[in-house]
């Protein structure tokens, strides 16, 4: 049986019609379980179907479960710095919607694990206008770099960005309201310096208020920081 074969015979309606509603993208949706998904990058990174670098190169970019099982192989794939940096670009510049981007993100665990390789990479994408380099961006950062040692440049680093696109804003307001769970002295002097679009700002707070890490006095505190 070929990966497609494999792929194409998991699918099912049901899980089509959910992710079709959830997600936003001009892609194909087949509709596969993510454990599914998972299954198949595994089998696809072990060698299952032959070389791994052909199968992934016979995935499409414009089905979004199959650029999804190429980001989970990408992640797992033991390469050199410049292959995967390479990997990864060509990933990210297929994406078109928040699951394929936060997915892979949270795939990637490389990432972590040397964090200082690859800051200035995430960075670079950050002098980006398209909407979903942005987003990965944002969003690695914040899964992976509001530690001590980077927290100062990423609130300095997201707060700057400027974008009108909704899931840029979204990612933003996700990684405020996520520092100031977990620092909230610094993220509070960025919320406090009102750098942020009053949408972006307002929705931090919220973001931030749902969180069951932050307790009501807390919560209460951050209600008073609403902008009109």
């Amino acid at each position: 049986m070929t990966p497609k074969d494999t792929i194409y015979n998991g699918a099912d309606e049901k899980t089509r019609a959910f992710s079709a509603k959830l997600i936003p993208t001009k892609k194909a949706i087949i509709g596969l379980k993510t454990p599914f998904v998972e299954s198949v990058a595994k089998d696809i990174a072990a060698g299952k179907y032959g070389d791994v670098r052909i199968v992934v190169g016979s995935l499409s970019d414009d089905v979004y479960e199959e650029l999804l099982i190429k980001s989970f192989v990408v992640a797992k794939l033991k390469t050199d710095d410049e292959t995967k940096r390479a990997d990864v670009r060509n990933i990210v510049a297929a994406i078109d919607n928040w699951a394929n981007c936060d997915m892979f993100v949270a795939r990637c665990k490389f990432i972590g694990k040397d964090r200082a390789k690859w800051f200035d990479y995430l960075t670079e994408y950050l002098e980006s206008d398209k909407e979903y380099d942005l987003r990965f961006a944002i969003v690695a950062m914040m899964t992976y770099y509001l530690t001590d040692e980077y927290i100062d440049r990423v609130l300095a680093l997201s707060s700057k960005v400027k974008s009108d696109k909704y899931y840029v804003k979204m990612a933003v307001a996700w990684l405020m309201a996520t520092a100031l769970c977990k620092f909230p002295d610094k993220a509070l002097d960025v919320i406090k310096s009102n750098v942020l679009d009053v949408w972006t700002h307002n929705k931090a707070l919220q973001k931030a208020r749902e969180s069951f890490r932050i307790d009501k006095s807390q919560k209460d505190y951050l209600n008073t920081l609403k902008r009109k």
